[in-house]
């Protein structure tokens, strides 16, 4: 079975790279640089870095087509995403809901499972918890408690 070689090329660390090729410290300094220049200069940085990786891989000896490898920020490649999302909404099989999401403050945007992985670190983080009795009716009368939790005592 053909394996066609694929490079992520939308994400954090491309983008914190290409921040700090460029000295930036903080989403501002993206804007005011200009948003469609910083997504140029992402482009520019995978593409300056895809004959590494294809060296990597090769030494690796991970077997894939190289030579016709997609890259994620391709407008073929995003089309194929949005074909295959309108065929699933179309269906009624994409579902909207709420989910905790990990996020970034500083550049103001969701992170993925595996740019949160990348700076995994055990942190103490205090809380406390505090228990009320219900004082009156029903509630108390069955001895019922409230329980409150705070990460920021």
């Amino acid at each position: 079975v053909p394996r066609r070689a694929g490079w992520d090329c939308h994400g954090l660390p491309v983008e914190l790279a290409v921040e700090k090729e460029l000295g930036f410290t903080s989403k501002s300094d993206i804007e005011d640089f200009g948003i469609a220049e910083f997504n140029a200069r992402c482009r520019e940085s995978v593409l300056r870095h895809v004959a590494d990786f294809s060296r990597m891989t090769e030494r690796m000896g991970y077997w894939c087509d190289l030579d016709n490898a997609y890259r994620t920020m391709d407008t073929p490649y995003i089309e194929s995403v949005w074909w295959s999302l309108k065929q699933i909404f179309d269906k009624g099989l994409l579902v909207e809901d709420h989910r905790v999401t990990p996020y970034c403050p500083r550049d103001e945007t969701p992170l993925s499972d595996h740019e949160v992985s990348q700076g995994y670190a055990d942190v103490v983080d205090p809380s406390v918890y505090v228990r009320f009795p219900v004082t009156s009716g029903p509630l108390a009368e069955a001895g019922v408690n409230l329980l409150v939790w705070t990460t920021t005592p």
